[in-house]
């Protein structure tokens, strides 16, 4: 696979509407997780 391939394959899935959403929901969530405080 060359990067204009790969590239391709990212274009496509970003024009998903709901996969987008459900990645942006998963990556804050996760710095959530990283700046919480572990004893509280």
């Amino acid at each position: 696979m060359d990067s204009s391939e790969f590239r391709a394959g990212y274009e496509e899935m970003s024009k998903d509407a709901e996969r987008e959403a459900e990645a942006l929901e998963w990556c804050e969530a996760l710095i959530g997780d990283a700046f919480s405080d572990p004893d509280g």
